[in-house]
Formats: structure tokens, sequence, C-alpha cells
């Protein structure tokens, strides 16, 4: 995952259920949107979203990868935020 702006896309398909909602929530078209989606799939190799009639949700690959590039990202902005060389001594 690229951006904290794909990983804020994604987790707003899945809060939504919707790409439709998701969508209009973000300020994008909802083509725009799952356009992006269907290339971060294409590039995963594997679909993040199920798709059937009653919406959206998330795949079980979908929710883990999610769920780790979440975590990454957070130590990213943690360790990005915390000045070299300061360690806990704890």
């Amino acid at each position: 995952m690229k951006s904290r702006q794909t990983i804020e896309r994604l987790t707003m398909i899945a809060r939504k259920g919707s790409f439709q909602k998701a969508a209009n929530r973000l300020y994008l078209s909802s083509s725009a949107l799952v356009q992006q989606v269907k290339k971060i799939e294409e590039d995963l190799g594997f679909d993040v979203f199920k798709r059937d009639y009653s919406g959206v949700t998330l795949t079980e690959a979908g929710k883990l990868y999610l769920d780790t590039t979440i975590r990454i990202f957070r130590r990213r902005v943690t360790s990005a935020a915390r000045p070299r060389g300061a360690y806990s001594t704890c």
C-alpha cells in the first residue's frame, strides 16, 4: 500500500459496505474509487473486497492485508515522530 490516502479509502469502503457510500463520504466518484480498488487488487494478486448484491465486505485476505498495512503505517508514523537516539530504558 502506497499511502495514507489509500488506507483511508479502503477503510472507508469497509466501514460503509458500499463503494457509492464511501465515495460520497470521500468526495470522489464511485467509478474512480472502484477503478482504484481494482488496480490495488491487480497489483496484490487477490481480491480485497467481496462484492455481491448487498454491498461489499472485506475478504479474509483483505482483512489481513488492511490490518497489517495499518499496523505498519502506525509504526512508521510512531518511529518517525521519535527523536533519533530516543529509546525507552524500561
